[in-house]
């Protein structure tokens, strides 16, 4: 429950205003303690649930074929087009937007192109990204790329674990795979990530009664 002018300071973190949100409600209890972490690293520290991963592609084409492919992923699922908002509430909400745009960066490297160049280039990549991510704004994942040798690009994808975890990233993987085939139409339908907050919320609140009695 949110008062009106709750409701306007949500929206107005939203690119495109209230016109461009889908919908807003709770975050679930891990996702909650995850938060609570982020907040708390928030004075320059590490957010330790940003989650990074180098991926290696064979020209720029390939890349940006993939990146196509993950925005059809973000599209797709509810939870890739979601922020979280929490200043002036009673507690912190997330967000979906209608439309979140894949950030995508590129990063000239100057690491050396020989050895073990590659370490050099990732960690490159990673110090270009940082160690934080604005939750305020979705999708909370960006990629940053890198061309590199011989017509090598290297991808940095980067996602907050608040989206999903490991089991969660190979479901992600495995749709840009089908995507990048051309079998895209044997894809599940998507499920509304607020169906999961409202069963373990609930799950909580049964397991409080229990412990309570």
């Amino acid at each position: 429950a949110l008062e009106a002018g709750q409701i306007a300071a949500v929206v107005s973190g939203v690119d495109g205003g209230a016109a461009n949100v889908a919908d807003i409600y709770p975050l679930a209890p891990l996702q909650e303690g995850m938060f609570f972490h982020h907040l708390l690293a928030a004075e320059g520290g590490q957010d330790v649930y940003l989650q990074s991963t180098v991926l290696e592609f064979d020209g720029r084409a390939r890349l940006e074929e993939f990146c196509a492919a993950l925005q059809t992923v973000i599209a797709r699922h509810d939870i890739f087009r979601t922020s979280v908002a929490w200043r002036g509430l009673p507690e912190p909400v997330q967000v979906v937007w209608r439309h979140a745009e894949l950030p995508v960066t590129d990063v000239t490297l100057t690491a050396a192109d020989a050895g073990d160049a590659r370490d050099g280039q990732a960690a490159e990549l990673l110090a270009v990204a940082g160690e934080r991510m604005d939750l305020g704004r979705a999708p909370l994942l960006r990629v940053y790329a890198a061309g590199v040798d011989a017509g090598r690009w290297l991808g940095l994808v980067q996602m907050h674990h608040l989206l999903l975890d490991h089991t969660g990233l190979e479901v992600v993987l495995g749709e840009i795979r089908a995507l990048l085939s051309g079998d895209a139409g044997r894809l599940p339908v998507p499920v509304p990530f607020r169906e999961y907050v409202a069963r373990t919320r609930l799950g909580v609140r049964s397991e409080e009664r229990r412990v309570g009695k």
